[in-house]
């Protein structure tokens, strides 16, 4: 369904590095596109009454697992009492066991949690070591098969052996390549972090890459990551990674808790992006990013993620904007960092997916309508107020992407009893594999 008439619509979008605010008595969606004048039969139409909610280009998600997607209630044991055991009695037991059936569903699951929160672009850092050849591909498939563009990774880690080193370095490369011949779907080079990479593996990857992908990894989430850069290689995390030329446009960053100013002033310089999962980093108790250090850093970019514990991007954003409050002592300030993000956004999806964050005529219909009515006036002046005190405490109302996802908060043309039935039943037998 991607024509539209949307009524009463609030629309809040990014343009000229500012945030525009456009009221619509009526908004059109032809063919998948942005119309702002009637077409001449519209027929075939869908009408979606808004009410007056608000708006803004479609959400995305910066960092996500969908791989972790089956692991709500899953049984573990071991010691839990820093992040490294939490690697190893958890997630480092679940991706290894992980296989084909297991990722489809992870990645169905996903999708709908996806549509839900209004997200319609995530940028996944994947791993599955018992189903790696086309795994990316099966992912990618199943997301844009729901209507979610994605730009996926395959986890690169020297954890599990030199083959299984090398089959993961393939599947990235293979799907990089085969993603430029793709729409929906983008790629990235993915590593675990600079902690489980040797330099010989480094040297392999600058090798293979040659410095023309983009990069996505964990970097300084936990304090280990750091200190073990100096005592396994003797060198500081960031200019290690920079040696091996793994520092190119694009590249992606996941939490970097504990940077330097001198790290933050190298990952400016080459514009790396960060994406920050504040509601990941308290679950694990491994510290937070120092927003003060980040936001005098321009050429940063600062992103919104999750890390896998939900598809809720605006939890985390509104998480990001408490935690900035609380750790400075000081209730003045927050919103210059939210609308860094939307900023921020701004330039990384564009650099990797032309035209998503655009809104004009013709372009891409990719908006969220998010479940708020606006009882006091609202416009581009105060949108981040009413953001972090409105918008974040409800879910989404409505999600186009090209065509209609989510209609009135229900699931268009999904099943979603009939997944979790299947997720249930694989989850059991995946379960059992631990």
């Amino acid at each position: 369904m991607n024509n539209l008439i949307i009524k009463d619509l609030n629309m809040f979008f990014i343009e000229d590095n500012n945030i525009k605010h456009k009221y619509f008595q009526e908004l059109y969606v032809k063919d998948g596109n942005i119309c702002f004048v009637a077409p001449e039969n519209t027929n075939d139409f869908k009408t979606l009454d808004m009410q007056g909610r608000a708006a803004f280009h479609g959400v995305v998600n910066f960092h996500h697992h969908i791989y972790s997607q089956l692991a709500k209630g899953m049984p573990v044991s071991g010691d839990f009492s820093n992040f490294y055991n939490v690697l190893v009695n958890m997630w480092w037991k679940l991706d290894k066991v992980l296989f084909e059936e297991a990722v489809e569903c992870s990645a169905e699951i996903a999708a709908v949690e996806c549509i839900k929160n209004g997200v319609s672009t995530v940028f996944d850092h994947h791993a599955s070591f018992d189903f790696i050849e086309g795994s990316l591909n099966k992912v990618g498939r199943i997301l844009e098969k729901y209507g979610i563009d994605s730009c996926l990774c395959f986890e690169v880690s020297d954890r599990n052996g030199k083959e299984v080193f090398e089959r993961s370095v393939d599947e990235n490369i293979s799907y990089l390549e085969q993603c430029k011949l793709e729409k929906n779907r983008t790629a990235m080079f993915g590593l675990h972090a600079p902690f489980t990479l040797s330099d010989s593996s480094l040297a392999i990857i600058r090798e293979r890459t040659k410095g023309e992908y983009p990069m996505h990894f964990h970097m300084a989430e936990d304090i280990l990551d750091v200190l073990s850069s100096w005592k396994d290689f003797g060198d500081d995390i960031v200019r290690r990674m920079e040696k091996f030329d793994l520092l190119t446009p694009g590249t992606l960053t996941a939490h970097c808790n504990h940077l330097s100013e001198t790290q933050l002033n190298l990952l400016s310089s080459k514009n790396i992006a960060i994406a920050h999962n504040p509601a990941s980093n308290m679950n694990n108790a491994v510290g937070t990013l120092g927003f003060e250090k980040v936001i005098d850093h321009k050429g940063i970019r600062f992103l919104p993620g999750t890390d896998g514990m939900t598809a809720d991007v605006l939890s985390s954003m509104k998480d990001a904007f408490l935690l900035y409050r609380h750790n400075q002592h000081d209730s003045t300030i927050g919103f210059e960092l939210i609308e860094r993000m939307f900023m921020d956004s701004k330039k990384f999806v564009d650099f990797h997916f032309s035209g998503n964050w655009v809104f004009e005529e013709g372009s891409k219909a990719n908006i969220t309508v998010f479940d708020y009515i606006p009882y006091t006036p609202i416009d581009a002046n105060n949108f981040l107020g009413h953001f972090i005190y409105g918008i974040t405490e409800t879910k989404a109302y409505s999600l186009i992407n090209n065509r209609l996802l989510l209609d009135a908060g229900k699931l268009v043309g999904i099943d979603e009893k009939a997944l979790c039935d299947k997720a249930v039943k694989v989850s059991e037998n995946l379960w059992k594999k631990l």
